[in-house]
């Protein structure tokens, strides 16, 4: 995935791993530590459109996996990490996990 530059960027992704370009549009970052937020759209090869994943702005700072199909997002507030990995199931983008962990500090982390 490419880095924010700016609201309202439009990135070409296969976020949804059918081999068919979609995108991503950048809606900003939701606090000081980012955790940037996306409209997700995905190619409808049967009525030559993007649809937009209903659910996919939820996913703070998405990671795209495409050896795994599945997209990670992290989200931070203070040292309070929150991972949620999604995965398409039936058309459906469906968190499948979610775990807490601190974020690193000291000499390793900020």
């Amino acid at each position: 995935m490419a880095y924010w530059t700016g609201f309202g960027e439009i990135q070409e992704e296969d976020i949804n791993f059918d081999g068919i370009p979609d995108l991503q549009i950048c809606l900003g970052p939701f606090n000081g530590y980012g955790n940037f937020t996306y409209d997700g759209f995905v190619w409808d090869p049967k009525d030559h459109k993007f649809v937009r994943v209903e659910n996919y702005g939820e996913i703070f700072d998405p990671q795209l996996h495409s050896l795994e199909n599945k997209i990670v997002g992290l989200f931070r507030l203070d040292n309070d990490l929150t991972i949620s990995v999604y995965e398409w199931q039936n058309g459906k983008l469906v968190l499948v996990e979610q775990r807490d962990e601190q974020w690193p500090t000291g000499e390793e982390g900020e």
